[in-house]
């Protein structure tokens, strides 16, 4: 069988990844997709956290992005190279009565593979300290609608998770490519179109969902931490 250059591309990017997550399983930080540990129970990890006033301001639709935690948190967050590390995202989907906050994302674990939804503060209790940003995709109420029904219909698909990473490929899906598959369909437009490409390796930035032409930034932990280090240092 011959294998086109971007068929070998895309698995020397899953053999890094994979690479990676047999490495990590030796120490005690978990992946991006994993749980971690109580602060109680492991003092070396602390996670992010949000505040009231920025749990309010959620609603459905937006997209929490995050640093997660371990070697292939890094690994994406060194190959990407971009301002913020960045190396996972997903939607929120807000209870309109109980408030109830949960996060739709895909995931690759020991136990799940694809299509997920977990509550905001397993999706928290994931993210590295001081890495959570929040932004809403410019859209009207319908879009916002169709995008969530869309999102949801992947979820009750059961669609993998595209370890691979080839976005040209719907049949599995990563983080972002799921977002911009969702998008595409509904927006009829390719609004997440930057990419990375290094040594041959190429995928989605994760900056495009930082675009200020199609979303507004709510809240970015990372610049809060900056400004924190600026004020203690006055």
């Amino acid at each position: 069988m011959i294998l086109s250059y971007n068929n070998i591309q895309r698995g020397l990017l899953s053999t890094v990844i994979l690479f990676l997550v047999n490495t990590s399983c030796q120490y005690k930080r978990t992946s991006s997709s994993e749980t971690i540990p109580s602060n109680s129970i492991n003092k070396q990890i602390t996670f992010d956290t949000l505040t009231q006033i920025e749990i309010e301001q959620l609603q459905t639709g937006d997209v929490l992005l995050r640093k997660g935690f371990g070697w292939i948190s890094d690994g994406i967050a060194n190959y990407l190279e971009e301002e913020y590390p960045i190396t996972h995202c997903g939607i929120v989907i807000k209870d309109t009565v109980t408030l109830d906050i949960r996060i739709l994302h895909t995931v690759s674990n020991d136990s799940i593979d694809g299509m997920h939804i977990e509550t905001l503060a397993h999706y928290c209790q994931q993210s590295q300290q001081n890495s959570l940003i929040a932004v809403r995709l410019q859209a009207t109420p319908t879009e916002q609608a169709a995008i969530i029904a869309e999102a949801i219909r992947l979820y009750k698909e059961k669609v993998p998770f595209d370890m691979g990473f080839d976005d040209q490929d719907s049949t599995q899906l990563y983080c972002i490519e799921m977002l911009r598959d969702v998008y595409l369909k509904v927006l009829k437009k390719d609004i997440l179109n930057k990419r990375k490409t290094t040594a041959g390796i190429d995928v989605l930035a994760m900056s495009n969902l930082l675009d200020t032409m199609y979303f507004q930034i709510l809240f970015n932990h990372f610049d809060d931490e900056v400004r924190g280090r600026d004020k203690a240092g006055d």
